[in-house]
């Protein structure tokens, strides 16, 4: 396809000739990567301002490619057909989190059974059973009842956790690890590379989130790093190192303690500590700037682009490439410590995928030369 983009301001006009190639396949409505990203509301504000019950704001984080926490039950039908939702909260229940060591006994079965009947059928449900709690051994057991009642319920237990031998449990039926997603810091796939595997072995997925800046080398999700941070997070690196889903504790952080004037602050406190600007910071109010519901940062299309990155080492697996795609991603992702920051490489990669996925689409067989050579009927 070819085209012209005209630009025009008060000095002047330009125009750009414009040549679009279009690669013969298709990504998937509902993306292979899993995610969960919290919306927060402004309870500072007498009345309290909802953002995460909006349909609209949960809509813009769809059409990124991410999931919200949780969706009303009334819209998951339209945004699985429409959106792609893969996976959406059972519901908030009030659990432990760092520093507060405190597991509330599990609700049961049957009450499990009764909130899932309120949402699709066809829909993933996870109960999360606790946050950033690997410190709190004292819960250890009751986590494991809450995991075993969410499982008897047909829903998936999630767990904020380092997979310790203490939560995972024994191959038994009794003896059932504390949960079947674990989320980890990057660091902690590093420090507990044991127990990452060991959960792997049994059958657990792992995930990955970023938090404020806790090792010296992962990526960051703040304002003052690059956005190659943004981009290789969630899918190159997720590739390579195995993680099969994406959790972000905020995308309007500055709805938590009430920013004055969020389109030009990037900055805020939470429990009286500095956090780094932009931290769980992907979106801005849109009523400033006569906007129904979230206006998108640049920092969330580079978060789109990485779980579309994800898709196309996905689609190779599934075409029997996917040896060979993951040594293309290991040229920028190794591991958490060696990543490529350089955009142009990451994009050259991109592309390198794609290609394939288009050669392959088109029929022609694999040369050398990486010329393609028309398929013999």
């Amino acid at each position: 396809y070819h085209g012209t983009v005209a630009v025009a301001d008060k000095q002047g006009t330009a125009s750009i000739r414009v040549t679009l190639h279009v690669w013969n396949f298709e990504l998937p409505l509902r993306p292979s990567l899993r995610s969960a990203f919290w919306i927060f509301n402004d309870a500072t504000s007498k009345p309290t301002v909802s953002y995460a019950d909006r349909p609209e704001n949960q809509q813009l984080l769809l059409e990124h490619k991410i999931m919200p926490l949780r969706v009303d039950a009334s819209k998951e039908r339209e945004f699985m057909d429409r959106f792609g939702l893969n996976i959406s909260l059972l519901k908030w229940f009030d659990t432990a989190s760092y520093g507060h060591c405190n597991q509330p006994p599990a609700p049961s079965v049957p009450d499990l059974m009764s909130q899932k009947m309120k949402h699709q059928p066809d829909l993933p449900l996870y109960v999360y059973l606790g946050d950033e709690v690997t410190q709190c051994a004292n819960i250890f057991p009751a986590l494991k009842q809450w995991a075993g009642n969410a499982r008897q319920a047909s829903l998936i237990p999630m767990l904020t956790a380092t997979p310790l031998p203490e939560l995972r449990g024994d191959s038994s039926a009794e003896g059932r690890s504390a949960a079947d997603i674990w989320v980890l810091l990057p660091k902690q796939f590093v420090s507990n590379a044991e127990d990452v595997a060991a959960a792997r072995k049994q059958g657990g997925q792992l995930w990955a989130y970023t938090a404020v800046i806790q090792d010296s080398y992962s990526p960051k999700w703040a304002i003052d790093f690059s956005p190659a941070n943004y981009r290789i997070f969630g899918g190159f690196l997720s590739q390579s190192q195995g993680a099969s889903g994406l959790l972000y504790w905020a995308v309007n952080s500055w709805a938590i303690h009430a920013v004055p004037d969020p389109w030009n602050n990037l900055v805020y406190k939470e429990n009286a500590e500095a956090i780094p600007p932009g931290e769980g910071w992907l979106v801005y109010p849109g009523k400033s700037v006569g906007v129904p519901g979230f206006v998108p940062s640049m920092r969330l299309k580079w978060i789109r682009k990485s779980v579309e990155d994800y898709e196309y080492v996905e689609l190779l697996k599934k075409a029997g490439r996917g040896d060979w795609a993951l040594k293309i991603v290991k040229t920028v992702a190794a591991d958490w410590a060696h990543w490529s920051q350089d955009p142009e490489a990451i994009e050259k990669a991109r592309r390198e995928l794609g290609a394939e996925l288009d050669r392959i689409a088109s029929g022609s067989v694999f040369s050398q030369t990486s010329r393609p050579i028309p398929r013999k009927k």
